[in-house]
Order: structure tokens, then sequence, then C-alpha cells
């Protein structure tokens, strides 16, 4: 079971690295309390002429419909 939620943090920050363009380095390692606690998400968009969004956990960043790009995505792992 640890080794499964350590297997899905580490896609999560490799995910959020690649689109990015960030590589974070862990430096120590995770506490049991961590490693049970469910990790989230949570993202926004920086949209073209908008600026940025409200952060979500789920859905859609940015814009539908609109033609407008999506210039930039910040994330945030938590627990």
């Amino acid at each position: 079971m640890k080794n499964n939620i350590n297997k899905k943090i580490g896609a999560t920050l490799l995910t959020a690295a690649v689109m990015t363009g960030t590589f974070v380095i862990p430096v120590a390692k995770a506490t049991d309390a961590e490693i049970k606690a469910k990790p989230s998400v949570s993202y926004q968009a920086h949209v073209e002429n908008i600026g940025w969004q409200d952060a979500i956990n789920s859905g859609i960043a940015g814009t539908t419909g609109q033609a407008l790009r999506m210039e930039a995505i910040r994330m945030k792992l938590e627990n």
C-alpha cells in the first residue's frame, strides 16, 4: 500500500514537472502521517487577456469555446 501511494505521488510530481518545466527534488522522506494522508492537487490557469483564474481541485483549467490561450499553469500538491 505504502509503495503504491509513493508511486502515485511520484507520477503526480513528474506530471507537474513536465507541464511546468520545473523539476522538484525531494530532500526528506515522508513521515508515516504524510503517507497515510490522501494527496490532493490544486491548480490554476493563467489565460490570455484574463489572467490567473481561481484555484480548483477538479475540472477544467482555462476556458472553453473562447479561443483563448492557456499561457501558464500553477499546480500545488498537498499531503
